[in-house]
C-alpha cells in the first residue's frame, strides 16, 4: 500500500504541472492504461551545509522531461516549476524512460543538474555531494573535490575524473512502467559550486573583499614578474620554474606561470561577482555600505581584465560569477568596451558610498586612473586626456620628492596600492623600492602627455613631462616638436614606470613590439601569450591565440 499513499502525498504536496503552450501530457499512449506519476524535489547543491546534505530545496526552479536526449534542449515534453518546498508533480506521465533537467537563474547566473554540457559530445553526470574534502588518495581522483560539489561519476573506470567521463546527456533519468508513482531527488549547481558560495551576513561580504585584495596584490605583483621577463626589462636570471621560457620566447599553452596568471586572475573576477550578488541580499548592511562593498567589486573586475587582455587579446564575455562554458571570446573592441562598462557601473556606487580616495582599496580616484589607462591603450586620446585630468586636478595627489611613492608608505603620489611591502619573487626584478603600487600619480603624468601630445597639445605635454623630470633633478624640456616630445616621453616611461608592470602595454601602444623584443626571439603571434591549454578543454568555443596551435 505504500505507493498509493505516496501518490496521494505527492498530488497534495507537490504544484501540479503549468498548463499552457508545453504539453504536459505528453505521447499519449494508444489505449486506455492508466499513466504514472513522477514527482520531482529539487535542491540548490550551492547552498550545502553539514545539516543539508543535497543542499537547500529550490523553490520556482524550472523542472523539464525529455523523452531522448535529441529532444534537449529545443523540445521538452512537459515542463513546470517547483513550488516553496521544491517539489513538482507531473501527475499524467505514461510508462517509459524519461531525462530531468532542472535549472534556475540565481545570483546573476544559471545553475542546473546539466553539468557542462556540449551539444553532441554529452556532459558530466552526479547523483551526490562530496561531504567532506576528499582526501589526498582519493580514488578516482576527483574534480573540484570540495565539500559541497559533486561527486562526478569515472564512467571509465580509469580512477580518474575527466574529459572521457562525459556522458551523452548528463541529467537525472527515469524509467517507470504504467501505473507506477516514481520520486526522485534533483540537484541543481555548476561544476564548481564554491563559485555560488552564499555569504551569511555583511561581516562575511567584508571578509571575502578583504580576501580578494590580498589575492590581487599577489597577482599585481605576479603580473609586473611577468611584463618584466617577457620585454626587455629583465633576464630569467635568479627566477625558478617556468619563467626562462617565457624570457627566451618558448611559452607553450601548457606553461605554468601563464597558466597560473590566467586562472588567478579569472578567480578574482569570479570572486567579484560572487561578493556584488552576496551584497545585494544580505540584510545587515545599509546602502551606503552596500554602495561601497558592489562600488569596489564592479571597479575591481574591470581593474583584472585590463590585466588580463594587455597579455592575453580579447577575452571570454564573463557574465557575473563564471564564464559560461559555451562562451566564446569577443573581439577586440568588445572587450575594451566590456572593461569599460564595469569601470563606469562601480563609479557611481564608489561616489554614493563616498569613497573617493584610499591608499589601500579602490576608489573613485583608482576607478578614473583605470578609465585613463584604459582608453589611452584604445587609443581613445581625448578621453584619456580626460580622465587624467581628472585625477591630476580633482583628487590631491602630488609627486612629493625623489621616489617616495617606492619607498614611503605615506607617499602623496599613491592612488592605489594593495600591499606595502614586496614579496619574494618580485623582489628579484623589481629593484627600485620596497613599494609596487597598482596606481600612482606618475602614471597619470604620463597619460595625460602621451593624450596630449597625440591630439596636438605639445605645450600642455610638455608642461606635465617637465614635472615629472623635475622631481628627479631633469633639465627642462623646451622643444614643442612632436617627434621630439614624443621621444623623450617613451623615455620618461621607461626611466619613471620601469619594472612595474606597463612595458608590454606601452610597447603595444606604440607599435614597437616587434621592433624592441623581435631581436630578442619574439615572433609576431608572440604580441599575446597563448590560453592555457586545460582551459580551451573547458570552454570549447574559445578559440587559441594564432601561432599556438
Amino acid at each position: 500500500m505504500k505507493k498509493p499513499i505516496l501518490y496521494l502525498a505527492l498530488l497534495t504536496s507537490l504544484v501540479a504541472c503549468k498548463k499552457g503552450k508545453v504539453n504536459n501530457n505528453p505521447d499519449p499512449g494508444p489505449d486506455d492504461r492508466p499513466p504514472a506519476s513522477l514527482g520531482v524535489e529539487v535542491f540548490n547543491a550551492t547552498r550545502w551545509s553539514t545539516t543539508q546534505p543535497y543542499g537547500v530545496a529550490a523553490a520556482g526552479a524550472k523542472v523539464s522531461l525529455f523523452r531522448s536526449a535529441s529532444d534537449y534542449p529545443g523540445a521538452p515534453a512537459a515542463v513546470a516549476n517547483t513550488n516553496a518546498d521544491g517539489r513538482v508533480v507531473f501527475p499524467h506521465i505514461n510508462a517509459g524512460e524519461y531525462y530531468i533537467v532542472a535549472e534556475q537563474d540565481y545570483m546573476y547566473g544559471k545553475i542546473s543538474n546539466v553539468l557542462f554540457y556540449q551539444a553532441g559530445v554529452g556532459g558530466f553526470t552526479a547523483d551526490s555531494l562530496w561531504q567532506a574534502a576528499p582526501g589526498p588518495s582519493e580514488s578516482p581522483s576527483p574534480l573540484n573535490g570540495a565539500a559541497g560539489n559533486f561527486r562526478f561519476k569515472d564512467l571509465n573506470s580509469d580512477g580518474k575524473i575527466d574529459f572521457n567521463d562525459r556522458e551523452s546527456f548528463p541529467a537525472v533519468k527515469v524509467k517507470f512502467d504504467q501505473n507506477k508513482n516514481v520520486a526522485v531527488k534533483v540537484m541543481m549547481g555548476a561544476i564548481d559550486n564554491r563559485q555560488y558560495a552564499r555569504l551569511a551576513d555583511g561581516a562575511a561580504i567584508n571578509a571575502a573583499l578583504n580576501l580578494a585584495y590580498t589575492k590581487m596584490a599577489a597577482w599585481h605583483e605576479f603580473q609586473a614578474v611577468l611584463d618584466a621577463v617577457y620585454t626587455d626589462e629583465y633576464d630569467c636570471t635568479s627566477l625558478a620554474g617556468s619563467w626562462c621560457a617565457i624570457n627566451t620566447y618558448q611559452t607553450t599553452a601548457a606553461n605554468q606561470a601563464v597558466t597560473k596568471f590566467w586562472t588567478d586572475g579569472w578567480a578574482l573576477v569570479s570572486a567579484m561577482g560572487n561578493i556584488i550578488a552576496n551584497t545585494e541580499l544580505v540584510s545587515d548592511l545599509t546602502v551606503t555600505e552596500k554602495k561601497v562593498i558592489t562600488g569596489q567589486a564592479k571597479a575591481l573586475k574591470g581593474a583584472v581584465c585590463l590585466q588580463l587582455t594587455n597579455y592575453f587579446g580579447s577575452l571570454p564575455n564573463h557574465e557575473w560569477i563564471s564564464i559560461p562554458y559555451y562562451s566564446t571570446r569577443m573581439n577586440q573592441t568588445e572587450t575594451f568596451g566590456f572593461i569599460e562598462t564595469w569601470l563606469l557601473f562601480g563609479k557611481p556606487d564608489l561616489k554614493y558610498g563616498g569613497l573617493h580616495t584610499h591608499r589601500s582599496k579602490m576608489s573613485l580616484a583608482a576607478c578614473d586612473a583605470l578609465l585613463a589607462r584604459l582608453y589611452l591603450q584604445q587609443g581613445a586620446y581625448q578621453k584619456a586626456f580626460d580622465q587624467a585630468t581628472a585625477v591630476i586636478d580633482n583628487y590631491g595627489f602630488n609627486l612629493g620628492t625623489g621616489s617616495t611613492a617606492l619607498t614611503q608608505n605615506n607617499s602623496p603620489e599613491v592612488i592605489w596600492s594593495t600591499k606595502d611591502d614586496l614579496g619574494d619573487e618580485v623582489k628579484v626584478t623589481f629593484n627600485r623600492g620596497n613599494i609596487l603600487p597598482e596606481l600612482r600619480l606618475t602614471e597619470m603624468l604620463l597619460i595625460y602627455a602621451e593624450a596630449g601630445i597625440a591630439l596636438g597639445r605639445f605645450e600642455q605635454a610638455r608642461l606635465k613631462l617637465n614635472q615629472v623630470r623635475s622631481r628627479s633633478g631633469l633639465g627642462v624640456i623646451t622643444s614643442s616638436d612632436p617627434v621630439v616630445l614624443r621621444e623623450i616621453l617613451q623615455g620618461e616611461w621607461s626611466r619613471e614606470m620601469g619594472r612595474e608592470g606597463v612595458r608590454l602595454a606601452a610597447l603595444a601602444r606604440w607599435s614597437k613590439t616587434s621592433a624592441v623584443l623581435g631581436p630578442l626571439g619574439l615572433n609576431a603571434h608572440q604580441r599575446f601569450l597563448p590560453i592555457p591549454a586545460g582551459y580551451l578543454q573547458w570552454y570549447y568555443a574559445i578559440v587559441q591565440n594564432p601561432g599556438y596551435n
